[in-house]
């Protein structure tokens, strides 16, 4: 089987030899996604979900749409993780980052799952 992500990287799974393997191989092959950001501002708490890999180059991103977020006007997030991968310490300064920057303006930050 081969699989293939959004930016064209392929990854080739041979799912009738060991069934633990392919689901690694999977597994390994998810973490190459790019992060993606999903905002629903027609709420109060502004909804944010994330998925994919959340690293040190990934995460200036979402600080960034928060503090344009915070610009605008909004003071209260939820923030969604469920299909997110934090790949490395940088990826968990940012997600720190986050939640500072949100209590600096005198607003909220919910984790959901």
């Amino acid at each position: 089987m081969t699989l293939v992500n959004g930016t064209g990287s392929r990854a080739e799974v041979d799912r009738g030899s060991d069934p633990a393997l392919a689901r690694r191989s999977a597994a390994f092959w998810m973490t190459d996604i790019a992060l993606e950001i999903w905002i629903d501002v027609e709420q109060v708490p502004v909804t944010i979900q994330l998925a994919g890999t959340l690293d040190h180059a990934t995460g200036s991103n979402v600080v960034s749409v928060v503090e344009e977020l915070i610009a605008d006007g909004c003071r209260d997030f939820e923030l969604q993780t469920s299909g997110l991968i934090v790949s490395d310490a940088g990826g968990a300064d940012f997600l720190v980052d986050l939640e500072r920057v949100v209590q600096s303006c005198g607003g909220h930050l919910l984790w959901g799952g």
